[in-house]
């Protein structure tokens, strides 16, 4: 248990820095971020990057900088927050894939990252008995069900 509180962290350090960097990128130079085309866009619903590199930047970047903080911390709700980050990258990922009608290593990777931090924080909040596990854990064990016989 230990070493996930060490690895969690990380991982929300690791895809924080690196939409920090994506999102500046993108709200710098909103027509031409890191020499994505505006072409790129046609299936979406901007007109350039700076709405999604806004995102990119507040909610995907300092979003899972905080988290790893709150987790490192083992602040409240830590679970709950780091699990939310996970649902966040993944949603991200696969809203960017459709958007741009593409697919590259950095989503496959970006993708596995947050169905990671998804995985690793339903660990946490069932080891923590944290909302809701506590709450299952509790009518598991007044049903009798999961007990040895």
């Amino acid at each position: 248990m230990k070493r996930m509180y060490i690895i969690i962290p990380i991982i929300h350090w690791f895809v924080g820095i690196g939409a920090v960097a994506g999102g500046l990128g993108a709200v710098l130079n909103p027509d031409n971020p890191m020499g994505m085309p505006l072409s790129s866009l046609k299936n979406g619903p901007f007109q350039n990057y700076l709405i999604p590199g806004l995102f990119l930047l507040l909610i995907i970047g300092l979003g899972n900088i905080t988290a790893g903080i709150i987790v490192r911390k083992k602040m409240r709700y830590h679970e709950l927050i780091s699990g939310a980050m996970g649902l966040i990258l993944t949603a991200w990922i696969i809203i960017q894939c459709l958007v741009l009608w593409a697919i590259n290593w950095l989503h496959v990777v970006y993708f596995i990252l947050g169905v990671l931090q998804g995985i690793l924080s339903l660990i946490l909040i069932w080891k923590n008995e944290a909302f809701p596990a506590g709450i299952l854990k509790a009518i598991l064990r007044k049903t009798g069900i999961g007990e040895k016989q």
